[in-house]
């Protein structure tokens, strides 16, 4: 049945009804009750009138009615008929009536027939009395009809005034309502239709109108119902956007993910599943899982068991999580997965489907087993490297006693049969530490703990190195040997000197032992030289026995050799070359040979090198003094001095002591590292030389804790250990150690560490230092009187800078005390604080300065702490900074000795002219270059400025520079210079 839909009314029509009706109403109501309230008062009227005529009429007629005078009875009844009120008469006596008169139709007197006029009327009976005597009775009757009728015709006639008001009332409200409520509805409306039909963001305005309250309230009603409407449209848009977005986003997660992803029903059927559920079950498509599942075949899911674990865990706890499930693929493979799942319930808590991920983690199994495998095998392989070094310690140590004592007993005044005995023990005994280091070498590259180093160094050296070891060999053989550098070869490079060596030291060690007659040649070829970068061939050659092509092809793998025979006639390992063939690589370089049988063999490699400035060797521990009376002259300076030696082995002991002691060192031992402490408690002593393996706390443990004392902040502490690694020397200087030597000892280093370290001592009166002194004190003309050697200082290149002044140089130097005397305390603060900051300007500032005074070492340690720093970490700068700590100390107490020692006069008066300048203006340009550079000949320039100027009324500017120069305040010094070169019209170069 359809619904009939009446349209809505319109307001105009309905403010119409609305007037229209409630005036009829009212109209109908006021009537209604005018009219009753008019009829009531006309009744009363006419009850009022009726008792009037009825006195009247019975005061008139009782003379009449006395006498029985009919006729004139009738008359004075009749003229009162002629009121058209009274409708009847009735006149009795005592027993008849005697007179009745009524009206007609036509309203005229007739005599009334029955005694009583029709219904409706109003009667009134009176007694009739005449002299006091009742006499008889009247009764007459008035009718309500003329009274109705004038009543309804003056009620018509307010009916019709009252209708006419109320008309003009109702086109009043009428007008009223419709510019007050309707036309203003209808703008709304009109309002409402346009806001309704416009665009989201368009605006849409009502035509101003003078508004009522209720008015008003309903647009800003309909504005802000509209706003809303808005914002919630937008709100909606952008969250149906944001729907389909992150609807469009789960389905490509859904179809895209790399983990499968299903719904699976309670009793096994498949619901949903994603392509990467579909590839992990070996199906080419989802559809076909999904079939295959719909009706799970039996033995479809790999294991059963594990499936009702995961269920009742789900039942338990909601979800599972990672859970390990072997799954059989559509060919009937097993993989190992991951799985999570969880439950959903309806309302009534029963499970619908069971929904999840799943992970084929079969490969990352066989990895995490194959990792497992390969740390096992890394631990394997480092239980090996730590039981060959460890079985190294223990066969260096009698190695080192075998050495050390054959070489003291070498010493003495021994009969040539002896003395061949003991150099054969020796000589066993060295090539016995040779096979070891070999071993331990390749061991290392095995494990690949094999590491190069860059460092700048002088090729020089590495050949003089090379040289002196194989030379003797080839001098014992009678063969000749030489060393060949090309002329364009640069001295100065940067690389790893220690394994250049050690692969030249192998190549040249096995070409003389291989060569009988002729000669073994190292040559060194340039092949590309740029200014930053060399490229260097490598070659030894020799004329020995030679190699056939089978035996080169064997050459450079482990644990052979060309020929079988050759281990019995030459005896070795054959793990040389290859260690020489994996350092060269290392280096970046490839080696190879050339050989005929019995024609003799050449090896040659090339390596590339980065070039470095040239500069004073800033290792003497890993190089060999050039000049050997300097080096006796610096080991005569450190005589005498303190050692405490920290060694738990007997053996040990007494040779170190001994080598120590035949150098005149006064030697203190300690078994362990608890008894060093007690003895750093003591006594003094300029240095420590700490075994590294100890027993209870190690060398390592106990450099620690004496770095923690106050009294061992600064004093020198050496390592000694048979583990020559990369590793091991990191983590010596991390636990705040300052060098390092290997074991067996190496005599030569040994004083070279002990001389880089010990600072020279004062000498008493008439000491013989073992070279005199020469030169008068104080000249300042290039002949000096300080020590050749000091160690910290480069004294030749510091005198050189201020022209040969030995008292302006000390002067400097004490400065350089006094200026940076808390920079130790303010890094340490520093670093402790992480204020790198602060630590890079203090490290920036003492390079400038130290490098100005020829402070190499403590200039180098302080640029290395500075390139520590932008990295942040503290486990790199530390070692830096107690480096620099042991460099700042040595070379404060290497100052003090200078001063102790040299008897400091005034500042000498350089020439006129030092520098060549014969007028003011070059005078002030040389002062203000050096001063540019901060470089300390500023010093000796300004001393001849200073002469120039004398007695020209400026001394007070001239003391106020010298001073800033002294302070090594070389920024205000160009200042002041600046004014004094305005003074004199000098234009300043860069100024």
């Amino acid at each position: 049945m359809r619904e009939t839909i009446h349209p809505a009314k319109s307001l105009r029509t309905i403010i119409i009804l609305t007037l229209v009706t409630t005036t009829a109403l009212v109209m109908i109501v006021f009537g209604a009750l005018n009219y009753y309230r008019e009829y009531q008062a006309a009744q009363d009227r006419l009850g009022t009138s009726l008792d009037a005529l009825s006195r009247q009429v019975s005061l008139s007629i009782a003379q009449p009615l006395k006498t029985m005078n009919i006729e004139g009875l009738t008359r004075v009844i009749e003229s009162f008929m002629q009121n058209r009120i009274l409708s009847g008469v009735v006149v009795r006596d005592h027993h008849d009536t005697i007179l009745a008169l009524t009206r007609d139709e036509q309203w005229r007197v007739v005599p009334m027939a029955e005694g009583r006029p029709a219904a409706g009327h109003l009667s009134k009976k009176t007694v009739l009395t005449y002299a006091g005597k009742n006499i008889g009775t009247l009764e007459i009757f008035v009718t309500p009809q003329f009274i109705r009728e004038d009543l309804r015709q003056d009620l018509l006639m307010e009916g019709i005034y009252f209708v006419f008001f109320l008309l003009i009332l109702i086109v009043v409200l009428f007008f009223v309502l419709m510019y007050t409520v309707n036309r203003p509805l209808k703008h709304i409306e009109d309002y409402a239709l346009k806001v309704s039909a416009a665009d989201v963001h368009e605006k849409v305005y009502m035509p101003y109108l003078t508004l009522t309250r209720e008015m008003a309230n309903l647009k800003r009603a309909i504005d802000t119902m509209v706003e809303r409407n808005v914002s919630r449209y937008l709100e909606l848009k952008a969250s149906q956007v944001a729907l389909r977005e992150t609807e469009a986003k789960y389905k490509d997660i859904f179809y895209n993910a790399n983990e499968g992803i299903f719904q699976i029903a309670p009793d096994g059927r498949m619901l949903t599943a994603n392509h990467a559920m579909a590839q992990i079950l070996g199906y080419a498509s989802v559809d076909e899982l999904l079939q295959t599942y719909d009706d799970p075949p039996e033995g479809i899911y790999s294991n059963t068991a594990k499936i009702k674990e995961m269920l009742s865990v789900i039942k338990k706890q909601g979800s599972v999580k990672d859970v390990e499930y072997a799954a059989r693929r559509k060919d009937k493979t097993r993989i190992t997965t991951l799985v999570d799942a969880h439950a959903i319930c309806d309302q009534t808590g029963k499970v619908v489907y069971y929904e999840g991920l799943m992970r084929d983690i079969t490969e990352r199994k066989r990895l995490d087993e194959m990792h497992i495998a390969k740390e096992a095998a890394e631990k394997t392989a480092q239980s090996k490297n730590e039981f060959l070094a460890n079985i190294s310690h223990e066969v260096r140590t009698p190695l080192n006693a075998i050495i050390g004592f054959s070489n003291l007993a070498l010493q003495n005044e021994l009969s040539p049969k002896l003395r061949n005995y003991l150099n054969t023990i020796s000589g066993s005994a060295r090539n016995l530490l040779h096979l070891i280091n070999d071993i331990l070498d390749f061991s290392k590259i095995e494990s690949e703990h094999m590491e190069t180093e860059k460092v700048d160094f002088q090729l020089d050296a590495v050949i003089r190195n090379t040289s002196d070891i194989t030379s003797l060999k080839a001098q014992e053989k009678g063969i000749a040997f030489q060393v060949l550098v090309g002329p364009d070869v640069p001295n100065d490079l940067v690389g790893d000197p220690l394994r250049l060596s050690q692969v030249l030291i192998n190549l040249a060690g096995n070409a003389v032992k291989f060569t009988s007659t002729g000669h073994v040649i190292i040559r060194i070829d340039p092949i590309d030289l740029t200014p930053q970068t060399c490229l260097l061939k490598f070659s030894v050659e020799d004329t020995g026995i030679g190699m056939t092509g089978e035996h080169l092809t064997k050459l450079f793998k482990p644990f052979s050799q060309a020929d079988s025979s050759i281990t019995r006639r030459f005896g070795g390992t054959g793990l040389g070359l290859a260690i020489c063939k994996h350092l060269v690589e290392m280096m970046g370089g490839r080696i190879q040979v050339e050989s005929q049988p019995g024609q003799g063999s050449i090896f040659y490699f090339t390596i590339a090198f980065n070039r470095c400035k040239p500069k004073r060797a800033a290792d003497p521990a890993r190089n060999e003094p050039a000049d050997p009376k300097t080096e006796d002259k610096a080991l005569d300076a450190i005589r005498g001095a303190g050692i405490l030696l920290v060694e738990d082995n007997i053996i040990n002991q007494q040779l170190t002591a001994d080598i120590l002691e035949g150098f005149g060192f006064h030697v203190d031992i300690a078994n362990s590292g608890q008894e060093a402490l007690e003895r750093l408690n003591r006594t003094t002593c300029e240095l420590i030389l700490m075994d590294v393996q100890l027993p209870v706390m190690s060398g390592l443990e106990t450099t620690t804790i004496i770095r923690e004392k106050d009294q061992g902040k600064t004093i020198p502490i050496v390592a000694m250990t048979a583990h020559d690694t990369a590793a091991i020397k990191k983590e010596c200087l991390a636990a705040g150690m300052n060098d390092f030597i290997t074991k067996p000892l190496d005599v030569d280093l040994l004083v070279a560490v002990l001389i880089r370290w010990i600072a020279p001592r004062p000498q008493k009166s008439g000491e013989n230092t073992g070279e005199p002194r020469h030169g008068q004190k104080g000249t300042g003309s290039g002949q000096s009187d300080f020590p050749a050697f000091m160690p910290g200082i480069h004294l030749a290149e510091g005198l050189d800078r201020v022209q040969g002044n030995q008292p302006l140089y000390l002067h400097m130097l004490k400065t350089f005390l006094n200026h940076f005397a808390a920079v130790e305390d303010e890094i340490s603060k520093a670093i402790q604080d992480k204020d790198y900051q602060t630590v890079a300007l203090k490290a920036h500032t003492l390079k400038g300065a130290a490098a100005n005074l020829s402070l190499t070492d403590v200039a180098d340690d302080a640029d290395r702490l500075g390139k520590k720093v932008p990295g942040g970490r503290e486990e790199e700068m530390i070692p830096a900074w107690q480096s620099l700590r042991g460099q700042l100390d040595i070379a404060r107490r290497s100052i003090r000795h200078l001063a102790e020692t040299e008897a400091i006069g005034e500042v000498p008066e350089p020439p006129a002219d030092p520098c060549g300048a014969d007028t003011q203006a070059s005078l002030f340009w040389d002062t203000g270059t050096f001063l540019e550079r901060h470089d300390l000949r500023a010093v000796a320039r300004f001393e001849a400025l200073k002469r120039f100027l004398k007695g020209r009324g400026l001394d007070a500017e001239l003391s106020r520079m010298e001073q800033a120069l002294i302070d090594l305040d070389f920024d205000s010094a160009r200042k002041m210079l600046d004014h004094l070169a305005l003074h004199f019209n000098v234009e300043l170069k860069g100024g």
